[in-house]
């Protein structure tokens, strides 16, 4: 993906009304990058922390094993999870040097599931949100795939897209909560909360809305 398609996709983000629209707006960007099986998963807190995922989105083509992992609850013990999430940077990982290096049963038997499913390796991107929260994009190269082999020349514009993505995704999983609880605010007080929401200063606000 060149950078003119990138800034594309990232403007296209802004446009977005709603999570579906968004997320289809992701499965394109990646396309452009050869990514077709992944995952995102958005924290309210540490992955470990009870009660942990907020939202979750997969390729069509993932979602078969993307359920099988959150219902075997392999995500309390995927090593690789743990790690990313105590980094800023994408992690690329081999799914036979994991399965080799597994520290229990349980791991092992999820890196062969992964195996059998048709995956090789990929790399995680980790994002950390101001308030504890985080997210992390999965992306799984699969058989007769060879998008790793380029990652260190596409990884920033993998994680830009990453941090833009869950950016968006915060915000419209805020309005969404915030619209359920039916609120008796006026449109520009919730326009004025969402921002505060963001950290905008007093100033900040005032200069985003023209007052």
């Amino acid at each position: 993906m060149i950078i003119e398609e990138l800034e594309k996709a990232l403007q296209s983000f802004k446009n977005t009304s709603s999570i579906d629209a968004l997320n289809n707006l992701l499965l394109v960007a990646l396309a452009d990058f050869h990514i077709h099986t992944f995952s995102f998963t958005y924290y309210q807190q540490h992955p470990k922390s009870t009660q942990r995922i907020k939202y979750h989105f997969c390729s069509p083509s993932y979602l078969p094993w993307h359920e099988h992992y959150l219902n075997q609850q392999y995500n309390d013990i995927d090593t690789t999870l743990h790690s990313v999430s105590k980094s800023i940077l994408p992690l690329p990982w081999n799914l036979k040097e994991k399965t080799y290096c597994a520290k229990s049963q349980q791991e092992q038997q999820m890196r062969l599931d992964s195996i059998a499913f048709g995956a090789t390796g990929g790399a995680s991107i980790p994002i950390h949100a101001p308030d504890i929260e985080f997210g992390c994009m999965n992306l799984v190269q699969m058989k007769d795939e060879t998008w790793l082999e380029t990652l260190k020349q596409t990884q920033k514009n993998l994680q830009t897209l990453a941090i833009h993505y869950f950016e968006h995704l915060r915000a419209h999983t805020f309005h969404k909560s915030f619209a359920s609880q039916n609120a008796h605010l006026s449109p520009r007080e919730q326009q004025c909360l969402s921002l505060t929401k963001k950290r905008y200063s007093v100033e900040e606000i005032a200069n985003h809305l023209s007052i």
